[in-house]
């Protein structure tokens, strides 16, 4: 299963990475083509690697470049900050700090972990919600801070399963992995906009250019869907048994019953999901989880499969 778990996350890697490089070579292409700029640096490289000194090798090793570099930070504590703040994650205010140090301390004893290895932040969203970003980092949205400790232990154990088998990090590489890929079609829709907003100031060029316009939005729109296939690919195949692992984690070192309370609470208050909305869920069925976690902490066996 762990073999089959990293080849499926390998596989994703790569198409997205083609996808990238596809998309990035593209706006690279078009920016020389205008710009026409030197790069001593870039002709070096190139002479150096042994490739043949042309515009279209320029072109493939600075996409290559331009999608390579991003990518050497997607495991630096700055691109895991950068996710939590722009998610909105902040530092705890004072009154609920005390509260949630002291139980990430009992939770990192209990893991036979370092409380310093971990960086906790407080999403001031108005619902029940905790996440896990890159290696370190736990968000916790403010309604949870309204539970009972040993449920807020659970679910920030959930979340510490998910930091502790590599969840986290893999999806925050991917994450950075597209990060220029949209930023090019960012770049397309603007663009397309702009050249949208003058035909429409020409009523006669614009109603013959308004098909085209939309054929060409079509493609981007549908591009975008593309790029984000790998990493809905991997929410859809492995996130539901990475939901499992995570629980098997919280329960494992002792706050299984926390973790069961606190979701069976998140699950009252937020009521039953719909048929399509499970499909399309990349977690699984809540109540099959509470039933896995509860036996688990009745019988003491590892029934979290």
């Amino acid at each position: 299963m762990r073999f089959f778990k990293h080849l499926v996350y390998l596989f994703i890697l790569a198409l997205n990475f083609v996808i990238n490089y596809a998309l990035v070579c593209t706006l690279v292409s078009v920016v020389f083509d205008i710009f026409r700029p030197e790069l001593p640096w870039l002709q070096e490289l190139i002479r150096w690697t042994g490739l043949p000194d042309t515009g279209r090798t320029r072109i493939l090793v600075s996409g290559f470049l331009a999608v390579l570099v991003p990518c050497l930070f997607a495991h630096t504590g700055l691109m895991e900050r950068y996710c939590c703040w722009s998610l909105g994650g902040r530092r705890p205010a004072p009154p609920g700090r005390a509260y949630l140090d002291q139980i990430m301390e009992a939770v990192c004893r209990m893991a036979g972990r370092r409380r310093k290895d971990y960086r906790l932040y407080v999403l001031r969203l108005n619902q029940w919600n905790a996440m896990s970003i890159g290696r370190h980092s736990i968000l916790v949205t403010l309604p949870l801070l309204q539970l009972e400790p040993d449920q807020v232990g659970g679910i920030i154990a959930h979340e510490m399963g998910h930091l502790a088998h590599g969840d986290t990090s893999r999806a925050l590489f991917l994450t950075t992995l597209s990060l220029l890929g949209h930023t090019v079609l960012n770049i397309y829709a603007a663009v397309l906009l702009a050249l949208q907003f003058l035909s429409s100031l020409l009523p006669v060029f614009g109603f013959f250019l308004s098909p085209l316009f939309l054929v060409l939005n079509g493609i981007n729109y549908g591009v975008c869907l593309v790029l984000d296939g790998p990493l809905r690919l991997l929410n859809l195949i492995g996130n539901r048994r990475q939901e499992y692992d995570a629980d098997r984690y919280a329960c494992e070192i002792g706050l299984g019953r926390g973790l069961y309370d606190g979701l069976a609470l998140i699950t009252r208050s937020e009521g039953r999901l719909t048929w399509w909305q499970r499909l399309r869920s990349d977690h699984p069925d809540t109540q099959e989880r509470l039933r896995r976690i509860a036996a688990y902490v009745n019988n003491n066996e590892k029934e979290i499969r």
